[in-house]
């Protein structure tokens, strides 16, 4: 009985580090979160690769954004805090108003109802933590050139989530069932807002959305609103 000698973990990031110091095409990174450690370890790994032009951290959406309408990267790199998780709202504003942006997201949130909203609301990768600063550098890379970086846990979600909706939902007949009030809410859940937000919206209490939500909720036959807004869209 024998077991195979494995390479060193500083001999496996050795190499990865080489794979990414010699990738062609240049894309522009910046970082939006205050993990500082993971931040400063990642930008020292960029800075060594060659493809990678590290432009700036921010430690808040607001302050990404308005530095972006004078200088936008190619793809912006979020390390979310499981003390202040990203909220979809801010992926769709981000799209919406830099649509060439590219985004990848690092969490160590792997809730199904998670990973599609984010997905919905328009990440362009998900990569789980803990995990090697290596491997987070060469998601960047793998983005740039054109693939749709996930962690494989993420990927089996994304795949379940996509046979359950094969069968095509009677999408009509499940909007057609709900109230006026009730459609309004749901716009307003699916472009990624949260329940405090739409009663700010719509001029209404928290509690009131809530309850809408329930009824909507059991009038279409889901059971959360990943699966009300992935209804929705297809509509």
């Amino acid at each position: 009985m024998y077991s195979k000698i494995k390479p060193s973990r500083r001999k496996r990031s050795q190499s990865s580090s080489k794979k990414l110091l010699s990738m062609p095409t240049i894309v522009s990174v910046s970082i939006i979160g205050c993990i500082d450690r993971l931040n400063k370890s990642i930008v020292g790994l960029m800075k060594r690769t060659k493809s990678i032009q590290y432009l700036a951290t921010y430690s808040s959406f607001e302050s990404a954004v308005a530095d972006f309408a004078y200088r936008l990267s190619d793809i912006v790199l979020i390390n979310s805090h499981s003390k202040d998780m990203v909220n979809p709202h801010h992926i769709h504003s981000l799209r919406q108003q830099f649509p060439s942006v590219q985004i990848l997201l690092t969490t160590t949130d792997s809730d199904e109802a998670s990973v599609i909203e984010m997905f919905q609301a328009g990440v362009s990768g998900y990569i789980l933590r803990p995990i090697p600063t290596v491997r987070i550098v060469m998601a960047i890379t793998e983005l740039a050139a054109g693939d749709i970086p996930m962690s494989p846990q993420v990927a089996r979600t994304v795949a379940q989530s996509l046979r359950r909706s094969e069968a095509p939902p009677k999408t009509q007949q499940y909007l057609k069932n709900l109230s006026k009030r009730e459609k309004e809410v749901l716009k307003i859940l699916s472009e990624g807002f949260e329940y405090s937000e739409i009663a700010k919206q719509l001029g209404i209490q928290r509690g009131t959305v809530q309850r809408h939500l329930h009824s909507i909720y059991a009038k279409m036959n889901v059971r959360n609103r990943a699966e009300a807004t992935r209804i929705y869209l297809s509509s």
